[in-house]
């Protein structure tokens, strides 16, 4: 038996995500976002660790 998601609960679950990380970025400071664009990216490209 296979899970199936309701394509309408996926579409109000990406609406919430994307008002969450947008009020998220607004409220950081200019500072903060490049130390977390940072972490992200030695993440993504091994450096740092």
């Amino acid at each position: 038996m296979t899970k199936r998601k309701n394509p309408h609960a996926v579409a109000l679950s990406k609406l919430g995500a994307k008002k969450g990380g947008q009020a998220r970025a607004a409220k950081l400071t200019p500072e903060e976002r490049k130390a977390i664009a940072r972490k992200g990216a030695a993440a993504r490209w091994g450096k740092g660790s």
